[in-house]
């Protein structure tokens, strides 16, 4: 099952720092040893943060949705 994600900068502020991308994947692809979730993609912009998640059937989104959230 994929699962994609999209979580807008709170205000629009364009905080993100140019080495956010490399620090997020290294979150989520800890993360990912933990879970039946798998991280295709993580891409950011100025002001969001997309995800492309494959995980298991028996997960349903809502569940991953809070685990990426965390």
């Amino acid at each position: 099952m994929y699962v994609s994600s999209l979580y807008a900068q709170k205000y629009r502020r364009n905080d993100f720092k140019i080495n956010i991308n490399v620090e997020l994947k290294r979150i989520y692809l800890e993360m990912e040893n933990k879970n039946d979730t798998r991280f295709l993609k993580i891409g950011t912009n100025k002001n969001y943060v997309h995800f492309l998640i494959q995980s298991v059937p028996r997960l349903n989104v809502v569940q991953i949705i809070k685990t990426v959230k965390v």
